[in-house]
């Protein structure tokens, strides 16, 4: 079962991955882009946006079938709404196609709520527009018709609510693959 945490930024995704990856040792997968983005002093480019798309679903592809429950931090939404706010075109084919295999590739979407402090660090640079980037989220999910739950709160609440979703759908899945 494959899990995304997405959000704008400084809402914490990672701190949420870390937390559930250290309070369950379920498989996390990083964001590709933070670790690309800190070999170029670039800001965004669509060729750039389009590699480090490539480079995750390629990443996701590898590794989450490894384990039972996976945790993404980072998904096909976050490269969508990257686009759709930075380049402001419309979605090239690749991310669409992208888009279009998560919906069977996630079992469950985290929305992370940007109520927390901002946290400064030098890949991130829209402090003041996290609620409109949000929003921006709300609206893609909602058009898409994926099932989403929003995580917002303190790191214990949210870190409480994703491992009880988690367990919830793994318990209906399970019982749902029993022999009758």
């Amino acid at each position: 079962m494959i899990f995304s945490v997405t959000g704008p930024e400084s809402s914490g995704k990672t701190t949420l991955c870390q937390s559930i990856h250290l309070s369950t040792n379920w498989l996390w997968i990083p964001e590709y882009s933070r670790s690309f983005l800190q070999t170029t002093r670039s800001g965004p480019t669509s060729e750039m946006i389009l590699r480090i798309a490539s480079a995750q679903s390629q990443i996701e592809r590898l590794l989450c079938f490894q384990e039972h429950i996976t945790l993404c931090d980072t998904d096909a939404y976050t490269l969508a709404v990257w686009w759709m706010d930075k380049i402001g075109k419309p979605l090239p084919t690749v991310l669409t196609s992208w888009l279009e295999t998560a919906r069977f590739r996630y079992q469950h979407v985290f929305l992370c709520q940007p109520d927390i402090p901002w946290e400064q660090d030098p890949l991130r640079e829209d402090a003041n527009r996290r609620f409109e980037i949000m929003a921006i989220y709300q609206r893609l999910l909602n058009d898409r018709k994926i099932r989403y739950t929003t995580l917002n709160g303190q790191k214990e609440a949210r870190l409480n609510k994703a491992i009880a979703t988690i367990n919830a759908i793994n318990a209906a899945d399970s019982s749902r693959s029993l022999p009758s």
